[in-house]
């Protein structure tokens, strides 16, 4: 959790590249340990990195894994928050 938060932080200040790749990261030890909201919330964070680096279709792709995701482990915060900004998403590429 410590570092799901300090990868946050690296998102605030900017450094997207760095908060991506951490997230990726904490996104896959969290599934190979067991802990399914860890997981999603890093999932969903790492799509909302990919929309602020420009990687449309790649946040498309992981915003929507993130809410399927997190819909079917009954986890409804992060799949709530995946919803909101895949919706955002959506809406900002059509326009």
């Amino acid at each position: 959790r410590r570092r799901l938060v300090t990868a946050l932080a690296r998102l605030e200040v900017g450094r997207m590249d760095d908060a991506h790749a951490e997230l990726a990261a904490i996104h896959d030890e969290a599934e190979a340990l067991g802990l399914p909201r860890l997981a999603a919330e890093a999932l969903v964070e790492r799509g909302e990195a990919e929309m602020q680096l420009g990687r449309f279709a790649d946040a498309d792709a992981t915003l929507e894994a993130g809410m399927w995701d997190a819909l079917g482990r009954g986890l409804d915060e992060p799949a709530f928050k995946a919803t909101l900004s895949h919706l955002v998403l959506v809406g900002a590429m059509l326009g």
